[in-house]
């Protein structure tokens, strides 16, 4: 091989070299182009990813925010709930007590009543009782009622005590016997 075919020959192959560097020194420059591209792309989704994660967590603090309102109306419900049946039950008991009132109230009316004829039966038996030792003889001590029997009857002041003892003990028992049928009767 001559001189001058070798001086070709290197020639061409340092050509050759030149345009592959040259060559691989554009693809660098591209492969660095799109590098900068995926970089900027990546940093535009990450900024919007950011924002994303802004947006979600508003909206779950807004959603917590809900439902701590939401169980604080449910709490509210059951509250109100349970206060209208205690007022229900109130009312029923309010009822229950007016109806006693009343009948209370009858029942002491009905006692007022008896015991005021009780009183003036007791006063009309005292009456009685007082009346009829009007006519008893100061000397003796004996009670002429030759004007009530035939015939006439000689009564000692000791049985018209007696008389009169027994018949206050009678009607004392009788009044208390009706008060307390009717406190009986007041506490039903």
């Amino acid at each position: 091989m001559s001189q001058e075919t070798l001086n070709l020959d290197i020639s061409a192959r340092v050509k050759l070299a030149r345009d592959a560097f040259i060559q691989q020194g554009s693809k660098v420059k591209t492969m660095e182009k799109q590098q900068s591209e995926l970089s900027s792309a990546i940093e535009h989704e990450q900024e919007r990813l950011t924002e994303l994660y802004n947006k979600w967590s508003a909206e779950q603090k807004q959603v917590a925010v809900y439902l701590a309102i939401k169980e604080k109306r449910k709490k509210e419900d059951k509250r109100r709930s349970f206060l209208l049946k205690e007022i229900s039950k109130l009312e029923i008991e309010t009822e229950a007590l007016n109806k006693r009132l009343l009948h209370n109230r009858e029942t002491l009316s009905r006692y007022k009543e008896e015991s005021e004829k009780l009183g003036n039966d007791i006063r009309a038996g005292f009456n009685t009782i007082n009346s009829s030792t009007a006519g008893i003889d100061k000397e003796t001590g004996d009670l002429d009622v030759t004007g009530w029997f035939q015939p006439a009857l000689k009564y000692d002041t000791q049985s018209l005590k007696r008389s009169h003892s027994e018949f206050s003990e009678t009607q004392l028992h009788s009044s208390n016997k009706k008060r307390k049928e009717l406190k009986l009767e007041g506490e039903v």
